[in-house]
């Protein structure tokens, strides 16, 4: 029950994060449909500059216009909307937090497996990251996603960040600092599950205040959990 009730959460946060992807990129268009409108008025500016051979007063035109521009700087992380999009929502939460990221996501618009499964995995692992950066006391603080196809039928995920303190295990179990009792956490144990289905790997190290967690994932089902 609680690893259906985390895939829901996750499924339910994937589909809010699209949202307001789909409303953050509509702004943008409204902007960039704007300034498009305004550019032949800054152009005939220029083009009177020009015949006058005002160098100067073209430069001095083209910094006020640069840094008066409104349009949003945005980083498309990859192609997948969906995914772009919950990755957009985790980048923010690091960013606020002054946690450093290196994200590469490598994937088509079109995956092989679900794109809810990999969401959810992805979104674990990230989540996971962000809770050992948060509670960090000493040191840098830092999350390096890569997410990459391996071939037509296979995804590949590396998550790595920072961490203080220790990690507490029992036997392969990852045992969770945010849950009562030694349990494993709700987060990996649905990663390893969905792994599972897809006939995919898990692979969880940490040394030197530095956790990494690895996914592999196949289009083929694997055996039922």
């Amino acid at each position: 029950k609680l690893l259906i009730a985390e895939r829901l959460r996750m499924a339910n946060l994937h589909l809010l994060m699209q949202r307001k992807e789909y409303g953050r990129l509509q702004n943008v268009i409204d902007l960039t449909r704007k300034q498009r409108h305004d550019m032949r008025q800054q152009l005939s500016v220029i083009k009177g500059l020009a015949e006058q051979r005002n160098l100067n007063g073209i430069r001095d035109y083209v910094d006020d216009y640069l840094q008066t521009s409104q349009i949003e700087s945005s980083t498309i992380l990859c192609e997948n909307y969906a995914l772009n999009a919950l990755m957009q929502y985790y980048v923010a939460q690091a960013h606020e937090a002054k946690i450093s990221t290196d994200i590469v996501l490598d994937l088509p618009s079109q995956l092989p497996l679900p794109e809810s499964d990999v969401a959810s995995i992805l979104g674990n692992l990230v989540e996971n990251a962000l809770h050992a950066c948060n509670n960090q006391k000493t040191g840098h603080k830092f999350i390096n996603v890569k997410v990459n196809m391996v071939d037509t039928s296979m995804i590949a995920m590396t998550v790595r960040n920072s961490y203080s303190g220790m990690i507490i295990r029992d036997g392969d179990a990852f045992i969770s600092t945010k849950r009562e009792g030694r349990t494993e956490g709700i987060g990996i144990a649905s990663i390893r599950s969905i792994a599972l289905q897809y006939g995919g790997m898990t692979k969880f190290t940490y040394n030197k205040n530095i956790f990494q967690a690895s996914v592999l994932l196949t289009s083929e089902k694997g055996p039922t959990p």
